[in-house]
């Protein structure tokens, strides 16, 4: 009954999954939990080509989300209604135009969710977001935190090696992604390690973006590149620097030896 809708999703063709989705909860007269997390998926596909587009993207996901709200009463533990669910929480809580108490329900929601997600069967989409929510609280000013606190009472401890570990286990179930090389590639310029991060960031913008966000992601890889390429250059400047400090202490020894020799 699915397969149709499946080979469109694998095949990122948001839209015609979004129309053959619809054109069966037409027909059918109950909802089913299997077409309500496919719509979300679809629904999230559509708006990763609208990016530019907020209000148009916002209405695109905000029905994926009332779609996996209603797949989730049915059943809670189900891995793909958990997946979904917090995909699409997590990216509602990434929106610009969201006022403060929509975005602490919708991070509150996606951590609820992603760690109900962790105790099912293994998924790289799973390990991605854990890592991607380590890294962000890892990272945090000084006013985020504050904020962070209050959407979950407390901070919680997370490292940048927590979200190297998620990421890292992420690429080994499913390798390439763009999004989790990316992120790879910021936690290793996090920890100083700029040869590793050019590695991942070097197959970024290799890749031919499938959509908006593709797009945003290789322009951000870019942008790291040439700031690391800054550091580099920095690094190498500041190490010349010292050159002829150095030699001229060689030759100075070289001259106090000769004298001693004398």
């Amino acid at each position: 009954m699915y397969n149709e809708i499946d080979e469109c999703l694998n095949e990122y063709d948001g839209r015609q999954a979004y129309q053959l989705i619809k054109e069966i909860k037409t027909k059918e007269k109950e909802g089913s939990v299997e077409l309500e997390y496919r719509l979300a998926h679809a629904c999230y596909i559509l708006s990763n080509f609208c990016l530019s587009k907020e209000n148009e993207r916002y209405q695109l996901l905000y029905e994926a989300y009332l779609s996996c709200k209603w797949a989730w009463k049915l059943e809670p533990r189900n891995a793909e209604v958990l997946k979904w669910s917090a995909i699409i929480s997590g990216t509602l809580a990434e929106l610009k135009n969201l006022s403060d108490s929509e975005r602490v329900t919708y991070v509150r929601e996606f951590k609820k969710f992603l760690d109900e997600a962790l105790t099912t069967p293994p998924d790289s989409s799973i390990y991605h977001m854990n890592g991607r929510f380590c890294y962000r609280i890892a990272t945090l000013s000084e006013k985020e935190k504050e904020c962070v606190a209050i959407a979950f009472d407390s901070l919680p401890l997370c490292t940048i090696d927590d979200a190297l570990d998620n990421f890292h286990k992420a690429e080994e179930l499913s390798s390439g992604h763009v999004d989790n090389h990316l992120y790879l590639s910021k936690c290793y310029i996090a920890k100083g390690n700029y040869t590793e991060a050019q590695k991942y960031l070097m197959h970024i913008i290799k890749i031919v973006p499938s959509d908006q966000a593709d797009e945003a992601m290789i322009a951000e890889a870019q942008e790291l590149l040439a700031d690391i390429e800054k550091i580099q250059d920095e690094n190498e400047r500041n190490e010349n620097s010292h050159e002829p400090e150095i030699g001229k202490t060689a030759n100075s020894h070289s001259e106090e030896e000769s004298n001693a020799i004398d």
